[in-house]
């Protein structure tokens, strides 16, 4: 399959939602170094609302592909790792609120779950 044939498949109203929320996590990060707390608990939410969104199109309109059930989740993980890390380090505005143990564990876990869907992928089990 070319790049513009796989493109051409995948490029659909849920899989750029779900871009547009791997695209949010760089916002939030700054957001959340630069202390606007208000502002990245808003780009949390809006990227959230996009997972809620993209699902619900996804199934409506039988959208679903391989790259959504794939890349879907793995936005998820993204956006919350990183917010549960930023608030696991804290700055100068907003302290620190959760230990790091929790947040490892939690990476770790999420980690192996998308290497063993990345796995099924390969091999058409999805």
């Amino acid at each position: 399959m070319t790049a513009r044939e796989y493109i051409k498949e995948n490029l659909n109203v849920p899989n750029v939602l779900t871009l547009i929320r791997l695209l949010l996590v760089p916002v939030y990060v700054v957001l959340f170094a630069m202390g606007r707390k208000y502002a990245a608990l808003i780009t949390f939410m809006v990227a959230s609302f996009t997972d809620l969104l993209d699902g619900h199109i996804a199934r409506k309109y039988n959208l679903i592909t391989d790259f959504g059930k794939l890349m879907d989740p793995l936005a998820d993980k993204v956006m919350v790792i990183t917010a549960m890390f930023s608030m696991v380090i804290g700055n100068r505005y907003i302290p620190g609120v959760i230990p790091l143990a929790a947040v490892v564990v939690l990476f770790l876990k999420e980690t192996y779950m998308v290497l063993g869907s990345s796995q099924m992928l390969k091999r058409g089990l999805v």
